[in-house]
């Protein structure tokens, strides 16, 4: 289990088995998952797609066009979101119960 110090602030072991996240990184997370929400209503909105390239293969040579609809940016801004916020809430919970 993780330790907390200041060389791993990332998750602490409370003794209970699971872990506790920093929530500078969890407002980190729902702040970039909010951006990509909203590109998925702007790109609903406009009635757009975004399209762009990824790099594959074992060392990044092939070269692979994609493109990604606005419903499927705005789904992976609510999923990406999920997380943070459970988290986030279950902080609040610990602490007014202290």
């Amino acid at each position: 289990m993780a330790k907390n110090n200041s060389k791993n602030k990332i998750m602490a072991d409370k003794g209970n088995g699971y872990p506790e996240y920093d929530p500078f990184l969890l407002y980190g997370i729902l702040i970039c998952s909010v951006l990509i929400s909203g590109m998925g209503i702007y790109l609903i909105i406009s009635n757009r797609i975004a399209n762009g390239i990824i790099y594959g293969g074992r060392y990044g040579v092939s070269v692979q066009k994609t493109s990604i609809s606005g419903i499927s940016t705005l789904i992976i801004g609510v999923l990406v979101s999920v997380f943070p916020i459970y988290q986030l809430i279950k902080i609040n919970k610990r602490k007014k119960a202290k």
